[in-house]
């Protein structure tokens, strides 16, 4: 986001978000492009005492 000239807090108010989570699909789309903005699971990957 800082790259197009647009602070992280910035886009997180226009979207109505918290700084954390835009920062989170910040990191997740320079690291993976658009494919890290598709949708994710929110199931854990594993249980414990399963």
């Amino acid at each position: 986001m800082i790259q197009d000239g647009v602070t992280v807090r910035a886009a997180a108010a226009e979207l109505s978000v918290s700084v954390r989570t835009a920062a989170k699909c910040d990191g997740r789309y320079r690291q993976h492009g658009g494919a890290g903005l598709a949708d994710r699971s929110s199931r854990p990957h594993a249980a414990r005492g399963r």
